[in-house]
């Protein structure tokens, strides 16, 4: 039976297996998984705790199995054996995924054990499920398309969330194995526990570049002033607005204000729209040499203002970005402002809004 419940483990695990094998051999610079990185990803706190809820249940396996005479040692011979050698292969090729196969199948075997356990069974099985999110997540980053990067980062805190309440669930059946006058200190312990692990999912904010990690808003990276401007927009604009922000060549460095607010821009980065847009490139090009031209040449409004006109612009964006891809660009915007054409409605650090006040 067990060896069954291994193969039945490796069956749910390997098309999520090949799939990461394949990803990463076809990348040009293969961006290898390590045990530092997947420790960043979920904490090393939390990955300790998952360990030692599915080694609780293969141990609890091979106590079982030590009393069915030589066929029981045998089998659990192999198995610990099993589990060392994956061990070893994972310290030894620094190798995420070994470690989180590993764990799968000792959570497969744990939810075996623990059939007749409800909250042990289901602890085991979200587990297996957060493994298995937490390879596709990793997946997912290792290709260029932003799509691919946005489900990344939106999986990575649902994982983190389902290790969570695997372990909360495994703290409750440990409690309620306690004498009743430990229960109460037991279980506020194991409540605190569990919020302390969950709240960098729902709010995880770091100094300088600030980083929002939570379930409605994943993984929004972007300088302070950015972060700032996407709240002024928020709180001081009726509708969805159409905002003006340069077309730079990664999603890291542009379409950050868009995305946070919703509000749609002229313009996201060249590459990534050519990625996403097969077919697209006449107007992708198009676009861009119109973006192009509204930042170089504000100073002549009569020139730029059909341009602002057909995409319904309504703010403009200048932060470094927008400095570093089309030169000096304070003068020129100074001019339109003075002119009565934009009004600068927002400040801060590096980065200006400018509202369009006049039209052709």
């Amino acid at each position: 039976k067990l060896i069954g419940v291994i193969a039945l483990g490796v069956v749910i695990w390997s098309p999520v297996f090949s799939a990461h094998t394949a990803t990463n051999r076809n990348l040009v610079s293969p961006n290898l998984w390590s045990l530092t990185v997947l420790r960043n990803d979920i904490g090393t706190i939390l990955l300790m705790a998952v360990m030692i809820v599915v080694g609780i249940g293969a141990v609890s396996i091979i106590a079982t199995l030590l009393e069915e005479g030589t066929p029981g040692m045998i089998v659990t011979g192999v198995s610990i054996g099993s589990v060392l050698a994956l061990l070893l292969l994972a310290w030894r090729f620094d190798s995420a995924l070994m470690l989180l196969l590993l764990i799968s199948l000792l959570a497969v075997i744990a939810a075996w054990h623990w059939l007749e356990d409800t909250a042990l069974l289901w602890s085991a099985g979200l587990i297996l499920f957060a493994c298995l999110v937490l390879t596709a997540a990793q997946t997912q980053s290792f290709h260029s398309d932003p799509a691919g990067i946005s489900m990344s980062l939106q999986l990575l805190p649902l994982a983190w969330t389902l290790i969570v309440i695997a372990i909360g669930l495994a703290f409750s059946r440990a409690i309620s194995t306690l004498k009743s006058d430990a229960r109460l200190p037991a279980g506020a312990i194991a409540v605190i526990v569990t919020i302390a692990l969950l709240v960098p999912t729902f709010d995880h904010v770091r100094s300088g570049d600030t980083e929002r990690t939570s379930l409605a808003n994943p993984a929004i990276i972007a300088p302070d002033s950015e972060l700032a401007a996407a709240d002024w927009l928020q709180q001081n604009t009726d509708g969805t607005p159409v905002i003006l922000t340069s077309d730079g060549p990664g999603p890291d460095s542009v379409g950050t204000i868009s995305a946070i607010t919703g509000f749609p821009s002229v313009m996201g980065s060249n590459p990534v729209e050519r990625n996403t847009r097969p077919g697209w490139d006449r107007m992708v090009e198009h676009r861009t040499m119109d973006v192009t031209t509204i930042y170089t040449g504000v100073h002549d409004w009569a020139f730029v203002s059909p341009l602002i006109q057909q995409y319904d612009i309504r703010y403009i964006i200048v932060s470094e970005e927008e400095r570093s891809r089309y030169g000096p660009l304070n003068d020129s915007f100074a001019a339109a402002e003075a002119n009565g054409h934009l009004h600068l409605v927002f400040e801060h650090d590096d980065i200006q809004i400018y509202q369009v006040v006049t039209a052709p």
